[in-house]
């Protein structure tokens, strides 16, 4: 596992218990570039709206105070379908499994959270992510070439203008 990977990420973590919360805190926050952390799913939706381009991932629970993380996570998928999700939960009725599945979530970790579990599943999720920022990394540098380059054949050809007058 490439924990670099991790540390190019910024996360948006969506936990109500405090203590759940603060343990994953302490313990994950070295190790992702950036952590956003919410309380309950209103929070988590607001965080996510200002921070969107910045968000790499979201890693939730479902049962919290405000606006329950499958509810956040409808909202979320209106704006950014493509937006990797992980659900961390000791809940999992018939009804909720079935929003999750429709959600097209990207993993989900049960709890009580073994860090190892869900280290896994971030590094699993965040694969195609961090390989898709390359490769727009690349292209845009391949466009910047390809238009250096243009310039400089044009000049070339000013230059032999110059050089060579009808």
């Amino acid at each position: 596992m490439n924990i670099e990977l991790l540390k190019q990420s910024t996360v948006l973590y969506v936990e109500d218990d405090l203590n759940v919360s603060s343990i994953f805190c302490n313990i994950m926050g070295v190790t992702f570039k950036k952590m956003y952390i919410a309380h309950d799913g209103k929070e988590g939706l607001d965080i996510y709206e200002e921070n969107k381009d910045e968000i790499d991932i979201v890693i939730t629970d479902i049962n919290m105070p405000k606006l329950s993380g499958i509810d956040m996570i409808e909202h979320i998928r209106e704006v950014n379908y493509d937006i990797p999700i992980i659900i961390t939960s000791a809940f999992g009725d018939e009804k909720s499994l079935k929003k999750i599945v429709n959600l097209a979530i990207d993993g989900f970790v049960n709890k009580p959270l073994v860090l190892n579990d869900l280290i896994k599943a971030v590094h699993r999720v965040l694969k195609p992510v961090h390989y898709k920022k390359e490769l727009q990394k690349k292209d845009a540098l391949i466009f910047q070439q390809s238009k250096l380059a243009a310039i400089g054949e044009m000049i070339g050809n000013i230059a032999h203008q110059w050089r060579q007058p009808l």
